[in-house]
C-alpha cells in the first residue's frame, strides 16, 4: 500500500483575521496530487496542471483539514491514504521538500515551512 501525496506549493499567504474566537491565521497556497495509484507508472506529473488554490487554518491539526483539501482536487486515493508534502516550484523546476506532520498543526510546523520556503 502506497502513501499519496497531496503536495501543498510553496506560494503561499498567511494572514491573520478576527474569528469567532479572536485571532485565526490562515495559510493560503496552491494544491495539487500525485497519482501513484498505478505502481508499475513510470512517470507521476502532479494533477491537476492548473493548481487551485486552498487556504489552510494555521492553528487546526493538518489532519481535520485532509478531507477538504482531498474534496477540492478530487484525488483519486482514498483520504486514509494521502499525506501531505511541501513543493517549491521556480519556473520549470520543482523541488519536494518535507513532509507535513498530519498530528500537528501549521504553527507548530512553522520553522520547518519558512525553512523549506526561504531556502
Amino acid at each position: 500500500m502506497s502513501n499519496s501525496s497531496l503536495a501543498s506549493s510553496t506560494t503561499n499567504t498567511y494572514s491573520e483575521s478576527n474569528g469567532l474566537n479572536g485571532n485565526s491565521s490562515t495559510l493560503q497556497c496552491r494544491v495539487q496530487y500525485l497519482d501513484d495509484t498505478d505502481p508499475f507508472s513510470s512517470v507521476n506529473l502532479p494533477e491537476p496542471a492548473r493548481p487551485p488554490s486552498f487556504t489552510f487554518l494555521t492553528s487546526t491539526v493538518l489532519s481535520n483539514q485532509l478531507s477538504s483539501i482531498h474534496k477540492v482536487l478530487n484525488a483519486p486515493h482514498k483520504v486514509a491514504d494521502c499525506t501531505l508534502q511541501l513543493c517549491r516550484q521556480d519556473g520549470s523546476r520543482t523541488e519536494l521538500g518535507p513532509y507535513l506532520d498530519l498530528d500537528q498543526a501549521l504553527d507548530e510546523q512553522r520553522e520547518d515551512i519558512e525553512a523549506f520556503t526561504e531556502g
